[in-house]
């Protein structure tokens, strides 16, 4: 056996190593391919979640904000009740006095402005207080007038504006409600 022979049979040896590094280059190369793909959309999934999970973060931040805001201008109000219903009381006797005296019912202007001001923010607050909050300030809100005769909310109950902001203190933390709820 010459060394053209042994060239030959290394040359034949060798051919079948060539098929394997082209293929471990050819498995490489798909291999990081694949990786890369999937690499690409895990990222992206994991990027969408963490939107997702960051705007529903944010949401529940702004309507548990929106809620204390709520709690807060419903205090308020309710607080207002017993100074409002001086205002009222004068409002009543100045009608009273003009009906004794014989004219049409007539009072200050001012006053009824005053009354009615505060009158449609409460009623304003608390459909804002039934969107934002669940079915227990809900319920507090339907109890909250007594039956019978028109009454000014100043002159609810204070029990029953009591029952309505702890209604409220106690649904703060839940979650976010539907009005149908």
């Amino acid at each position: 056996m010459g060394i053209a022979e042994g060239e030959r049979m290394s040359h034949k040896e060798s051919e079948p190593n060539i098929k394997l590094q082209t293929w471990t280059i050819v498995m490489g190369g798909l291999m990081a391919i694949i990786t890369g793909v999937l690499s690409a959309f895990l990222s992206d999934h994991l990027a969408q979640r963490a939107w997702l999970t960051n705007a529903d973060y944010q949401q529940r931040v702004a309507v548990f904000q929106k809620r204390l805001d709520l709690i807060e201008r419903t205090s308020q109000l309710a607080g207002r009740a017993p100074g409002l219903d001086d205002v009222w009381q004068k409002y009543l006797q100045e009608i009273s006095t003009s009906v004794k005296k014989g004219n049409l019912p007539s009072h200050d202007p001012a006053i009824s402005e005053k009354l009615g001001e505060y009158n449609g923010q409460f009623r304003a607050t608390l459909e804002m207080d039934a969107l934002f909050f669940g079915p227990k300030t809900r319920a507090a809100i339907a109890s909250l007038k007594p039956t019978g005769d028109p009454v000014p909310y100043w002159n609810y109950p204070p029990d029953n504006l009591g029952r309505l902001l702890s209604a409220m203190a106690s649904e703060l933390q839940a979650p976010p409600v539907s009005p149908s709820d």
